[in-house]
């Protein structure tokens, strides 16, 4: 009995995690008005429902612990290329996934530079920390 309360209480945070998502908005402009009102800047992930290199993002780095919790410091929006292509053309996204971060006024900071989850991790946390209206 009390190996199986032991592996209930070491295995709760690995659950827990795996089935915490990213609160991801989708639609550019409300994520802006948001993103003004609570000071943080916008994570925006440019997608494609039949991308191949979407599946896998937002199975891998967008499902790491470390993600979800930097993804905490951001307004999310994902942008469907096919659905909202006055955006993906604002932003002159030519390929998904495309992964960009912007100030609350649309104004890019960086773009993703690796989708690995330890180094999209550390980019999140960089881009929040130096991030200043």
């Amino acid at each position: 009995m009390k190996a199986w309360i032991l592996a209930a209480a070491l295995l709760a945070p690995a659950i827990a995690a795996a089935e915490e998502k990213i609160a991801w908005g989708d639609d550019y402009k409300k994520g802006l008005e948001q993103a003004q009102k609570e000071k943080k800047p916008l994570l925006l992930y440019f997608w494609a429902s039949w991308g191949e290199g979407c599946k896998q993002l937002d199975e891998g780095a967008f499902s790491d612990a470390r993600v979800l919790e930097q993804a905490k410091r951001y307004v999310c929006v994902r942008i469907d290329v096919d659905k909202d292509e006055e955006t993906t053309k604002k932003y002159d996204v030519h390929v998904t996934p495309d992964v960009r971060f912007t100030r609350s006024s649309g104004e890019e900071i960086a773009a993703m530079e690796d989708p690995d989850p330890e180094a999209m991790a550390a980019q999140m946390k960089k881009v929040a920390d130096e991030y200043k209206e």
